[in-house]
């Protein structure tokens, strides 16, 4: 059997709003993308880099912001899968991931929150670093009872509830009320009255005043005092709704360009350059190794799919028209290895396609 590889897509972050994009982009991606890296690409010198020269004054790498770090937080064990992207920095803000998101997550493909939720800590990093087009270089992972012990220690969260909300620690507020441990943990385990704004006000309270972190309160992180540090920088932060769109009747995904926009007018980021990438190697989840490369240097994994064999040697990184050579150079230099290509054939998915070959070691 193939190992699989991201089999499925999602669209480029400057195509405009489009209802049936993702029946399209399914429909068309496999051919496009053999179309690239089997036609129409320039000839590559022995040993070296085939693309045509790169102009002088080429853009400035994407996907940076500034100042900023940024955090992917889950907390699991409540009524919903409970994820948020945290930046901490000039401006402080954060993004709760909606319950009912469908993401492109490299390594496992178009993946729904509920499952992203489920990932190990460094592969929701990826996952949520992808989506929002900006690296975090930090991730956190916390179970409820973790959650409580922080709470209590930092002296209880306050919440200002709209109805009130019957949970197994009571029947709480509405109003204002400070929370204990044990309150906190049973209002995010508690079905009724909408579980996602209840988390957008969770989220909040958390960022008010940071608490300081115990290794007992984590089921996993980075290293802990530079999480620590991104949650202090956060102190205050706004709570920032996710722009979404339908796309099915029970597809939910992110509106573009809304959602970079919104990145560039918080964070002063730049919208990341699209990326197809091929697995030409055999190996699995060489979408999510590739992305923990090329993520941070401002690329997003729009696409990523199995190559046609798997018996490619060396890498390819293909600039999808003359004018993205220099993002294609850009990848391989964040891939360390492969050679560049240009193709004259472009496309309506990625600025380039990195074909991974044998030569790529995770």
């Amino acid at each position: 059997m193939r190992p699989q590889d991201d089999p499925q897509t999602v669209v480029r972050p400057t195509r405009a709003r489009r209802g049936s994009r993702r029946r399209f982009v399914r429909a068309t991606a496999v051919g496009a993308a053999i179309i690239l890296v089997t036609g129409g690409i320039w000839a590559i010198a022995s040993g070296g880099d085939g693309a045509p020269p790169e102009a002088s004054g080429s853009a400035p790498p994407k996907g940076k912001a500034g100042p900023a770090t940024f955090l992917s937080l889950s907390v699991t064990g409540g009524a919903l899968p409970y994820l948020a992207v945290v930046g901490g920095g000039p401006e402080a803000g954060a993004i709760p991931i909606p319950a009912d998101l469908t993401i492109v997550a490299p390594g496992q493909g178009e993946t729904p929150v509920t499952d992203i939720a489920r990932l190990p800590g460094p592969s929701i990093q990826v996952a949520l670093s992808n989506e929002v087009g900006v690296w975090n270089e930090n991730w956190l992972v916390m179970n409820l009872d973790g959650f409580a012990r922080m709470v209590d220690r930092s002296g209880g969260l306050t919440v200002d509830l709209p109805e009130p909300v019957v949970s197994s620690a009571g029947v709480l507020g509405p109003g204002s009320i400070r929370l204990k441990g044990i309150q906190a943990s049973a209002l995010m385990r508690a079905k009724g009255a909408d579980p996602a704004a209840r988390w957008d006000l969770m989220v909040s309270a958390l960022l008010a005043d940071p608490p300081k972190l115990q290794p007992s309160d984590v089921v996993g992180s980075s290293a802990l005092p530079s999480v620590q540090a991104t949650l202090d920088a956060a102190k205050g932060a706004q709570i920032l709704p996710m722009p979404v769109e339908d796309v099915g009747a029970s597809v939910v995904v992110s509106q573009q360009p809304a959602l970079d926009e919104l990145m560039t007018s918080t964070w002063g980021t730049t919208a990341p350059t699209p990326a197809i990438v091929q697995n030409a190697n055999g190996a699995p989840g060489v979408g999510e190794a590739v992305a923990r490369a090329v993520v941070p240097a401002g690329f997003r994994v729009a696409l990523s799919q199995n190559a046609q064999s798997f018996d490619q040697p060396t890498t390819e990184v293909i600039a999808n028209g003359d004018e993205h050579v220099a993002a294609a150079r850009r990848a391989r230099q964040a891939l360390g290895i492969g050679r560049v290509q240009a193709s004259q054939v472009p496309s309506g998915i990625g600025d380039i396609t990195i074909v991974v070959g044998k030569d790529f070691t995770a």
